[in-house]
């Protein structure tokens, strides 16, 4: 359980955004940690399977969880059940997989995100990443409390502000 919590529960509770890149098959535990995160790249050979009921096993690592609010209870139900092996393209279609790029540009698409990201509003990302993980457990009524108190939080910051101006000035951000 610790492992799991550590690694897994980590991702999931991070405060900045987390991207997986996934060269090959994610399975089992590696599935886990792959569904952990905010954001997946793979390539043509990226597959995944639960691959639990195969080997007699009810699941680990947070996958039955995970699955359910990515996929949603029918799908997921489906992919632990049944363990299909889903190819990047049956990936991408679930939503598994943000982007899927030719192998050789797996390290650099991957970089590339993440220092989009990096780039990005730093506070508003977390806070976002924070209402998206919380909102499973809350009303609407409370979601729109904590989302208009981090919304007031991060209207007040430098971010904003410049954010603010060059999209009035048609630039990127600085």
């Amino acid at each position: 359980i610790r492992h799991q919590e550590a690694t897994v529960g980590r991702i999931h509770a991070y405060a900045k955004p987390v991207i997986a890149s996934l060269p090959g098959a994610a399975a089992g535990a590696g599935l886990g940690l792959a569904l952990a995160a905010d954001l997946r790249i793979g390539t043509p050979r990226t597959v995944m399977a639960t691959a639990f009921a195969t080997v007699a096993l009810s699941g680990d690592f947070g996958v039955a969880w995970l699955l359910d609010r990515l996929v949603g209870p029918a799908h997921a139900r489906e992919l632990m059940l049944l363990n299909p092996r889903l190819d990047a393209q049956a990936c991408s279609d679930l939503g598994l997989l943000t982007q899927v790029v030719p192998e050789d540009e797996l390290e650099a698409a991957t970089a590339q995100l993440a220092r989009r990201l990096a780039d990005g509003p730093t506070l508003a990302l977390a806070h976002i990443r924070s209402n998206l993980r919380e909102v499973p457990t809350q009303t609407l009524t409370e979601a729109m409390r904590t989302e208009v108190r981090r919304h007031k939080e991060t209207g007040l910051t430098a971010d904003h502000v410049e954010a603010a101006r060059a999209f009035v000035e048609k630039r990127p951000p600085v």
